[in-house]
Parts: structure tokens; C-alpha cells; sequence
């Protein structure tokens, strides 16, 4: 189990979210929470940095999309970059590729 790390920029625009830890089923409820409470304050477009994460699993996937839906409610877009193979890889299998910008490391 590793400890979840994510950092919020919110002088830019977009707001800059950095997440420094592997996203996966031990830290899934957490990294929702912080996701949910950045999207609750949000007032400009978001960019959820993951160049740092080399694993995401499928209910981290279910976090990130209820924080795009959250965001999207609010007429605000997310955008994701920094996204290594494994991770990648996923997101266009589930076709979020398609739903939000995406961009490779």
C-alpha cells in the first residue's frame, strides 16, 4: 500500500492537480474525496497531471470519471496528460480518450 500525494496548483489555468502515487483499490476512497473536493471548489478548467502514477486500476478509473461528471456539471472541462503505457493503455480501452483530452508522457 503507498501513500496517495496529490498536490493542487491553483494559480494556473487550468487548475494543475499532480497525483504522485499509484492509483489503485487501497487509495481509490481517498483519491476520490480530494478529486471531489478540488472539483467542488473548482472555478476554471482542470489538468489532472498523472506523470508520476505508472498504475491505475479500474475503480481509480470509476474516481476519475465521477470527478470529470462533476466537473463537466459545472460546464468545466478536465484534461489528463502525462500518462505512461499502463495507464494510457487503459484509457483508450474504456475509450476516456474519446471524453477528455488525453496526452501520452
Amino acid at each position: 500500500m503507498n501513500d496517495l500525494s496529490i498536490d493542487v496548483d491553483l494559480s494556473q489555468n487550468p487548475i494543475n492537480v499532480t497525483v504522485k502515487s499509484t492509483l489503485d483499490a487501497f487509495n481509490k476512497e481517498a483519491a476520490e474525496s480530494k478529486l471531489l473536493n478540488i472539483a467542488q471548489g473548482a472555478t476554471s478548467n482542470v489538468c489532472l497531471d498523472l506523470c508520476n502514477v505508472d498504475f491505475v486500476d479500474s475503480s481509480s478509473v470509476g474516481a476519475i470519471v465521477h470527478f470529470y461528471k462533476k466537473l463537466r456539471c459545472k460546464n468545466l472541462e478536465l484534461s489528463i496528460k502525462g500518462l505512461q503505457e499502463q495507464p494510457l493503455g487503459l484509457f483508450q480501452l474504456l475509450g476516456l480518450d474519446k471524453l477528455m483530452s488525453c496526452q501520452k508522457q
